[in-house]
């Protein structure tokens, strides 16, 4: 995984300081407050998992930074690449419905998507099996 750039780690940091000042923020406002910052729109779920903020009921969130400081926003930020990284390299399945008329049966089509670090390493052997080599 690449590391973020410095630019990038201050946007989140500053969005983070601004967060910080409040003690509690609604959904709507949380939302408004990202699209200000131009961040990315999936970033509540790894705070809440973080401990960054918590929901209070379906519509507010507490916000649980008394200080911010940098190493917060790369957290947030290798969080939010490793979550996009585990849902690459599971395997997705889709269910496509495919029906001209009321009367044909539902067609279910598969979809499955492997990443490359699931697969076994190459290997041959030399001397009829005696040394194997991987890579």
């Amino acid at each position: 995984m690449s590391k973020s750039r410095k630019q990038t780690i201050e946007k989140y940091t500053k969005f983070l300081e601004d967060l910080s000042k409040l003690n509690t923020i609604s959904k709507p406002d949380f939302y408004q407050k990202i699209k200000e910052f131009r961040l990315n729109n999936s970033i509540a779920s790894p705070m809440i998992d973080l401990g960054y903020i918590e929901p209070i009921n379906g519509k507010t969130f507490k916000v649980c930074l008394l200080k911010v400081m940098p190493i917060h926003a790369v957290e947030l930020l290798y969080r939010l690449n490793s979550s996009r990284k585990m849902h690459k390299a599971t395997a997705l399945t889709k269910t496509v419905t495919a029906s001209k008329s009321k009367n044909t049966p539902l067609k279910k089509v598969k979809a499955v998507v492997a990443d490359s670090e699931l697969k076994q390493p190459r290997q041959f052997s030399v001397f009829w099996g005696m040394l194997m080599i991987k890579w």
